[in-house]
C-alpha cells in the first residue's frame, strides 16, 4: 500500500480556472481594482451575467467590452455586437415578463 501524501491546503492561483474561458483565475482581475481595460474580460463577465439571468448587467458589461475594443474592427467586434443584441433582447423579455410594481400612494 502506498503511503498517503498530505494535501496542501495552499492552492496555487493557476489551479483555479474560469468556467467560461478555461483561463487561469489569476488571468482576470476585478475591473474596479484594475487599471486594465480588457475587452475580453468584460466580454466574459457579460456572458457570466447572462447565464445567471442578470441580463441588464450583461448588457452593461458587453457595452464596456465593445468600448474597450476601441477602433479595432473585425470579427471580434462583430461577435461582441451579436452577443450584445442577444443580451439586450433577453433583458427586454425579462423586463416584459415582470409583473408591474404596485403604485404607492403617499398621504
Amino acid at each position: 500500500m502506498w503511503p498517503r501524501r498530505k494535501r496542501s491546503r495552499v492552492v496555487k492561483p493557476d489551479e483555479f480556472r474560469c468556467i467560461l474561458t478555461l483561463q487561469p483565475a489569476s488571468h482576470f482581475k476585478a475591473p474596479a481594482m484594475s487599471a486594465e481595460k480588457s475587452p475580453r474580460m468584460y466580454d466574459s463577465m457579460a456572458q457570466a451575467f447572462h447565464l445567471i439571468g442578470k441580463h441588464e448587467e450583461a448588457v452593461d458589461a458587453q457595452e464596456m467590452a465593445i468600448h474597450f475594443l476601441g477602433d479595432e474592427d473585425g470579427p471580434l467586434r462583430e461577435e461582441m455586437s451579436q452577443r450584445l443584441l442577444k443580451y439586450a433582447e433577453a433583458a427586454e423579455e425579462n423586463a416584459a415578463s415582470r409583473p408591474p410594481r404596485p403604485r404607492v400612494v403617499s398621504k
